[in-house]
């Protein structure tokens, strides 16, 4: 983005060129912003709310009974969100908190049942884990054991190590389930824990308005322009989209199957 967006106090309009189905509000409830820094890198499978073998339920309430993965949605037993890009792309905190564990001995496209990785203890009692990264030496796991970071502070950097088919980023937002007195994983989405909703934009902003919120109906293959606007609120650098003051974002494969925005 340019200079003058950089400030907390500017604000900017986010024109949404998507084929989609509008449901419900675009607000968000909490105060989590994208761990990765690119725009463009959009989510390729989120969280399995549903631990019943081959059903799967996914962050907008759609079910599914036939075990198969749903792109942009979900993949059965699926416990975090994934977001592809390139090896060593930066991976950023998704909130102030404190590095608890991290591992990254492993290579940075080491195929095995472990993989590198770093984990963040927050003030709210929750964890975020950051799956698949790239080795030490490559700069996977920028950080130590006990430090304290910032949301949108680079802490690694991406890779494809562990059971890993493709270079992605998978994280996982954790939540203590006193019951089973272990941290439990949840879905950020359907908790809206994004600092903008549904978490399409890697950044520090708050929503402030929108066009026609909650009531526009897109139906697939209809185009429409819907715009979005949010206020820097100064947590990292906006990157520039090609056009002054503007970037554009999509629905994941919206030609391939509807998309809840």
């Amino acid at each position: 983005m340019t200079r003058l967006v950089r400030r907390a106090a500017a604000s900017v309009l986010l024109q949404l060129a998507i084929m989609s189905i509008v449901s419900g509000s675009v607000l968000a409830t909490d105060d989590y912003t994208l761990p990765f820094y690119d725009p463009y890198v959009s989510m390729s499978y989120g969280v399995d709310r549903d631990r019943t073998l081959n059903r799967q339920l996914d962050w907008t309430g759609q079910v599914w009974n036939d075990g198969q993965p749903h792109w942009g949605r979900v993949y059965d037993q699926h416990t975090g969100v994934d977001y592809p890009m390139a090896v060593r792309s930066e991976v950023a905190a998704a909130k102030d908190g404190t590095v608890v564990d991290f591992e990254g001995g492993y290579g940075t496209t080491q195929f095995g049942s472990f993989g590198n990785f770093v984990k963040i203890k927050h003030a709210d009692g929750r964890q975020t884990l950051y799956y698949h990264l790239a080795s030490s030496a490559d700069g996977g796991t920028g950080v130590w054991l006990g430090e304290a970071v910032a949301a949108g502070q680079r802490i690694g950097r991406s890779g494809c190590s562990g059971i890993c088919y493709g270079a992605h980023l998978h994280f996982e937002l954790l939540v203590w389930n006193s019951a089973a007195k272990a941290y439990k994983p949840a879905d950020p989405l359907a908790e809206r824990r994004w600092t903008t909703w549904p978490g399409r934009i890697p950044f520090d902003a708050a929503y402030v308005r929108e066009s026609n919120a909650g009531t526009e109906v897109i139906r697939r293959g209809w185009t429409i322009i819907h715009w979005v606007e949010f206020r820097n609120t100064g947590g990292r650098t906006w990157r520039y989209s090609g056009t002054v003051g503007r970037t554009a974002l999509t629905t994941w494969n919206p030609a391939s199957h509807a998309s809840p925005f």
